[in-house]
């Protein structure tokens, strides 16, 4: 092992680096069905969804194209050694690398190799930005309807105005011109 003056701390994300590890040695591990690896005497793990999306789906980002080249030792604080992957990008910064679940898990997507894909930290950033403008826009809607129906509900002489064929009408108007404007704020 390192001495503590040899390892680096990665300024970004304030993690301890142990040592640096090349794609191949971590992968060919892995395809030999190995779960953890030693590396500088150090036990890691490596049967996390994350290192089987990047071993599985690739070393690239699926946002940007920023290919991944190795592996760096790291760890918070006193957690465990963990592994993560990197790349270097056009100024010659590293840039961490994620497993990015294609449809969130809070909204409900499972947490498994058929709903990650491999992802640049900077691109899943964007992604997440995204995912939270869309969730609040969608939230208003429902808020807006809610309020809608306990307005009919509260006032009959209005639904008795408005029948059914007349509400659908005003209600795909209304998701129509919402989605024209979560259009035209996502560009």
């Amino acid at each position: 092992m390192k001495k503590a003056s040899e390892r680096r701390i990665c300024k970004k994300q304030k993690a301890e680096r142990l040592c640096k590890v090349e794609m191949a040695t971590v992968f060919d591990a892995m395809g030999k069905g190995e779960v953890v690896l030693k590396i500088a005497d150090v036990k890691v793990k490596i049967a996390s969804i994350r290192l089987k999306t990047f071993f599985v789906k690739g070393q690239v980002c699926i946002g940007c194209g920023l290919k991944a080249t190795f592996f760096a030792v790291e760890r918070h604080k006193k957690d465990a050694w963990h592994l993560n992957l990197y790349g270097i990008d056009s100024d010659g910064d590293e840039v961490l690398f994620t497993h990015d679940h294609v449809y969130n898990r809070a909204a409900g997507g499972a947490n498994d190799l058929t709903n990650t894909e491999t992802m640049c930290f900077v691109c899943n950033l964007k992604k997440s930005v995204v995912e939270a403008k869309e969730g609040a826009v969608l939230k208003h809607l429902h808020l807006v309807q809610d309020a809608w129906r306990e307005t009919i509900v509260r006032e009959p002489k209005i639904a008795e105005l408005m029948d059914y064929e007349k509400r659908l009408q005003w209600s795909i108007q209304f998701e129509e011109e919402l989605k024209g404007k979560m259009d035209g704020s996502q560009s």
